[in-house]
């Protein structure tokens, strides 16, 4: 046993009363040469004093009986990952400081913990955090730079710094159960965000400045999900919806290209095409996001397509659903499925049926005993990217799509029990291309409108503009003059107000005057301009004759003495 290097103890028996491992005379000692421990259920409140800790890479202890796992004196110096999840006698952090290579970190479930210690965040490589259950977090925590995958459900944060935006590696924040997380500041780009049960959360931030930073680093994370879950999150405000909505387009729209790309690469995996339907995006509401082009009140959904809508720039299908809910429990699983049917110009059809992952149960649920937290009351939208699955995977050169004219797809939820309490009241579908990832403005349709309005505004002021602006250009010479004489009177000032703008803009309606403003503005700086070249032309040209005048005059006294040189010669011949 001296060289023993695994140690693995699990309980295997659902029987309470063979599931029991008794040290009644204690512990003394374990193996130097251990490197990996697993030991599920440690009934002692501590590892024993004698062992030597130096070559542990790996420890396990879950659902232990642990209160402190060692004294200061022990060092774990090759540490990598250390498991205590569930250990609920646990209440103090055994000491890492000085285990530098530790990436992993799981104390979820110890709920008798009440201090997480400050060292954690000088762990340079700490990846994995799990706190979920630990009641008092402190902020420094959501900051480390290393970390991947940070899980703070079940704790009393109230908020999180908007630091965290720098945490540039964290792919996966858990928030399940916040209760008192009231606002969400910005984020890293997040792969997965579970804020489910967060019933104080109020105000969400958009992250879009960092999805489209990492725009051209998307990650096929194996077997996983890319999801924003903020479902029974029931007092989101209105821009909150909004931000969270338009966060989905965007990881829609970014996924779809990253399967193009791979498509054309020929790497799309079996993980990729798992991953994308294995969970939504769901948040509470009772509407179909806007930038949705095509909706319909029901299950069911009808459109005609344009003639050429299945090109190489086509990219798939985001599909939604507006769901109600009358107490029913999520634990027992949620999905729904989609029966599409494409009608084609020549009157046949292509129909296909596919199955759409709407909630996952977590085991965690169970082992911390909130059930109830999982009951929906509230409508919920779900958000799913589909791509040529609809289609029966059908490619972008096969002749059958090029012609389909209308597709009809018909959602349900899958549940043998045939359960009254869900329902899908609402239903969306449309079409991704690729020249999407430009027009995200122009998608947001809430937004949409009001930018519209106003570009219509503002072609309309710049309309009333320009005719002033040509009537200006006329009295352009008078206008000139006016300012000289005015620059003259000021000393030379560069600002140089007119009478006649004052009363041009005063006679525009009211909408219009800002544009002219602009309009008088750009005009006031171009002048200055073309007064300062006229000013500079008009001094070269005045020094210009100047030199001349003052040549010529020179010319004429050397032409005078050379005939007064000549007369004086003649004379003196003559008089001779």
């Amino acid at each position: 046993m001296y060289n023993l290097k695994v140690l693995r103890i699990e309980n295997k028996s659902f029987d309470e009363k063979y599931n029991k491992l008794y040290l009644s005379d204690g512990l003394q000692s374990l193996p130097e040469a251990l490197s990996y421990i697993y030991w599920e259920e440690y009934p002692l409140k501590a590892l024993p004093s004698k062992f030597y800790q130096g070559n542990v890479i790996e420890l396990r202890m879950p659902y232990s009986q642990v209160e402190k796992l060692w004294d200061e004196s022990q060092i774990f110096g090759n540490l990598k990952e250390i498991d205590l999840c569930f250990s609920k006698h646990l209440i103090e952090v055994p000491d890492l400081s000085r285990s530098q290579k530790i990436e992993h970190i799981n104390l979820r479930g110890c709920t008798s913990l009440v201090r997480i210690p400050l060292y954690f965040q000088y762990l340079e490589k700490l990846k994995h955090l799990q706190l979920e259950g630990i009641l008092e977090i402190p902020d420094h925590l959501t900051c480390i730079t290393s970390l991947q995958d940070l899980n703070l459900s079940g704790t009393l944060i109230k908020s999180l710094p908007t630091s965290i935006k720098r945490a540039f590696r964290m792919r996966w924040l858990r928030l399940t159960n916040c209760k008192s997380l009231q606002t969400l500041p910005e984020l890293p780009l997040l792969h997965s965000l579970e804020a489910h049960g967060c019933t104080s959360l109020k105000t969400v931030s958009s992250s879009r400045t960092a999805l489209a930073q990492g725009w051209d680093d998307y990650e096929v994370i194996r077997g996983l999900p890319e999801e924003l879950k903020f479902s029974n999150c029931v007092k989101l405000d209105e821009n909150a919806w909004s931000n969270i909505m338009a966060d989905v387009l965007i990881r829609i729209v970014r996924m779809a290209t990253a399967l193009s790309i791979l498509r054309v690469q020929d790497e799309v995996t079996y993980d990729f095409y798992h991953a994308r339907y294995s969970s939504p995006f769901v948040c509470p509401g009772s509407e179909i996001p806007n930038w949705f082009s095509h909706q319909n009140e029901g299950s069911s959904i009808k459109i005609k397509l344009p003639p050429d809508w299945f090109n190489t720039d086509f990219l798939g299908f985001a599909l939604s659903v507006v769901v109600s809910f009358d107490n029913y429990n999520v634990i027992r699983g949620l999905n729904f499925g989609c029966k599409s049917n494409f009608k084609n110009r020549y009157g046949g059809s292509h129909g296909s049926d596919r199955e759409f992952n709407g909630w996952t149960t977590d085991e965690t649920i169970y082992n911390l005993g909130e059930q109830d937290d999982y009951n929906f009351n509230a409508d919920h939208v779900f958000v799913w990217y589909g791509d040529f699955d609809l289609l029966e995977g059908e490619k972008p050169s096969s002749p059958f799509p090029n012609v389909v004219t209308e597709p009809s797809l018909d959602f349900y939820v899958v549940d043998h029990l045939d359960r009254p309490e869900v329902k899908v009241k609402k239903c969306g579908i449309r079409l991704l291309y690729a020249q999407d990832s430009e027009n995200f403005d122009v998608m947001l349709g809430g937004e949409t409108k009001v930018e519209e309005d106003a570009k219509t505004e503002k072609l309309g002021d710049e309309s009333a503009a320009s005719d002033i602006f040509s009537s200006y250009k006329e009295q352009e010479d008078e206008i000139f003059n006016h300012r000289i004489r005015k620059k003259r009177r000021t000393g030379g000032a560069r600002a140089v107000m007119f009478v006649e703008e004052d009363t041009e803009t005063k006679s525009l309606p009211d909408k219009s005057a800002a544009s002219v403003s602009k309009v008088f503005s750009s005009c006031d700086e171009q002048e200055d301009e073309f007064l300062h070249q006229r000013i500079g032309n008009q001094r070269t040209n005045r020094g210009a004759r100047s030199s001349m005048f003052k040549e010529t005059k020179m010319w004429w006294w050397i032409l005078f003495l050379v005939w007064a040189s000549l007369l004086v010669w003649v004379l003196s011949f003559v008089l001779l």
